[in-house]
């Protein structure tokens, strides 16, 4: 199984952790953030950058918050590459709605090391991510396509992955690009796997392994045989929040010495809420 932190989408700052091996257990705070976290990235250095559903990004670990980057429009992914032994920083940005969406890459800027200025890695147009319609499945004559949220990732060589995003058709579609360089982009997008919709927050894991959010569900795409499987739920707290991203971050943090027992003692509320006033998490999973 897998340990992995997320953010959520409740007026909250904080980057939370989940062991997809202890279900029972509440998943607990490990970083404080700034505003409402909406996109999560997790470095080598074990430091969390984040996206303050703003233009900024930011940095937060063991040594304090700091700025990283201000864009000039909202950030929607934060995802991070290992690009020749240093780890570069990709931002997704969306344009006329959800019809056009511009993948960055941060450089430093050759007078000022601490300088980080964008460059444009590739424009995602979203007629390029079709799926079937749902009045006719089974026609190829009849592709769909609604939109693009910004949901990326890279694997560890040259593959770049995107997804539909929050669109809740009965089928949508996760992409690759392949002869996706650390700088540019020569490959073309293809599909390469239909799924129960929403899919979004791409994470990518060696080997072949894509995991991606669908509610609250985390799910796992294995790239070799293309089957899915699910990896665990998450119990949010409060119960009306909803999944923003997710980032899978090895062996994790220790968890607090008392969490054990509050998570046994929350659940068991939970369920006796749910056997005397039917009350039941309206994020759990759709399907």
């Amino acid at each position: 199984m897998t340990v992995f932190a997320f953010c959520h989408r409740y007026g909250d700052t904080s980057i939370y952790q989940f062991d997809s091996a202890s279900p029972s257990s509440l998943p607990f705070a490990v970083r404080q953030g700034l505003g409402n976290v909406t996109s999560i990235a997790f470095t080598a250095a074990k430091e969390f950058l984040f996206v303050d559903q703003t233009s900024k990004i930011f940095k937060t670990g063991p040594d304090g918050l700091s700025l990283v980057y201000a864009h000039d429009a909202p950030i929607v992914r934060v995802r991070v590459r290992n690009v020749t032994g240093t780890e570069r920083i990709y931002f997704s940005v969306l344009r006329q709605g959800a019809t056009f969406c511009d993948i960055y890459f941060l450089q430093a800027y050759p007078g000022g090391p601490h300088a980080l200025i964008p460059t444009l890695y590739m424009t995602v147009e979203a007629t390029q991510l079709t799926f079937p319609d749902g009045c006719h499945p089974d026609d190829p004559s009849l592709p769909e396509w609604w939109g693009y949220t910004g949901d990326f990732d890279f694997d560890g060589d040259d593959t770049l992955y995107l997804s539909t995003g929050g669109i809740q058709a009965p089928k949508v579609g996760v992409y690759k690009i392949d002869q996706a360089g650390p700088d540019s982009v020569s490959g073309t997008i293809s599909r390469i796997y239909l799924g129960e919709g929403p899919i979004t927050s791409l994470c990518y894991r060696v080997p072949q392994t894509l995991y991606f959010l669908r509610v609250n569900d985390v799910c796992k795409l294995d790239l070799a045989t293309l089957s899915e499987t699910l990896e665990g739920t998450i119990t949010l707290v409060p119960p009306n929040a909803w999944l923003c991203d997710i980032a899978e971050i090895g062996e994790g943090f220790p968890v607090p010495i008392f969490w054990p027992g509050k998570s046994f003692v929350y659940k068991a509320l939970q369920k006796l809420a749910v056997g005397i006033i039917g009350y039941e998490n309206p994020t759990t999973r759709h399907r």
